[in-house]
Formats: C-alpha cells, sequence, structure tokens
C-alpha cells in the first residue's frame, strides 16, 4: 500500500524540561501529498500515559493535489505536569490509511534520575517504560 501522505517532522519531541519552569511548546508538522489528487486528513492526539496536555490544530486538514499544508502540534502543560515520561502518537486519518506520528516530553521537577542522580526521587512509576525504551532504541533493555 502507498502511503497518501509523508509527515515532516516524522515524530514530536519536545525533549526535557526540568526545575520549575512551565512546560510549554509547540512544532509544525508538515503533510505532503503523495496521491497526486489532493488529500483530507482528520487529526487527533493520544496519550499513552496521563494527561491531556497535548494538542493538535487544525483538526482537519486539507492538502492540495502535490501540495503541503501543515498542523501544529502543541504542549500546554504549564505546571500541571509533574515528574515523568509522557508520550503519545499524533495520529492523522486519511482517507482509509491512519499514520502516526509519536509525541513524546519528559519532565524532572526536582534533582532525580532525568539528570543522572538516581536517588534523587524518581520512582519505578516514573523510570522509562521498557516499552518505550525498546521502542526508541530498538533493543530490549535488561530490567
Amino acid at each position: 500500500m502507498n502511503t497518501p501522505a509523508t509527515l515532516s517532522l516524522a515524530s514530536v519531541s519536545f525533549g526535557v524540561f526540568t526545575g520549575g519552569k512551565p512546560v510549554n511548546g509547540g512544532m509544525s508538522v508538515a503533510f505532503h501529498d503523495e496521491t497526486g489528487s489532493g488529500l483530507s486528513c482528520s487529526l487527533s492526539v493520544v496519550s499513552a500515559t496521563s494527561g491531556t496536555w497535548v494538542s493538535v490544530s487544525p483538526g482537519t486538514l486539507t492538502v492540495p493535489a502535490g501540495g503541503t499544508a501543515w498542523a501544529t502540534v502543541t504542549l500546554a502543560g504549564g505546571m500541571g505536569i509533574g515528574t515523568g515520561f509522557f508520550f503519545g502518537d499524533v495520529v492523522a486519518g486519511c482517507g482509509s490509511t491512519t499514520l502516526k506520528a509519536p509525541w513524546f516530553v519528559g519532565v524532572q521537577r526536582s534533582n532525580g534520575g532525568l539528570n543522572g542522580n538516581l536517588h534523587g526521587g524518581l520512582s519505578d512509576v516514573d523510570a522509562f517504560p521498557a516499552e518505550l525504551v525498546a521502542e526508541m532504541t530498538g533493543t530490549n533493555p535488561p530490567l
């Protein structure tokens, strides 16, 4: 099956926030029509972890024939996001095809595991999920 669109950025990483700063950001994702006849995609965000801080706009994106259209993925967590790793997918339903671009953000509110101090209060719940490490590296980490 041919892909109706290509995405650039193929993934949306907001990076890592440390300390007492608000966790906010935005990134543009370009959708390029590969069908030659244009397409319409329904956009949404799925969170694999707790929280609803990530959104995408517009909700429906129309890409002209052979052209490009942009969507904005926004992280609006402010000070409400605690320590942890948060991730999910930006989902584009383009006709009968579903495209996914993973999103990620890491937050460390105090001295802890994100900056190398493994005894700084980062609990097993907040540590990297093994599935995420495997997905990001293509390996199975020792547990």
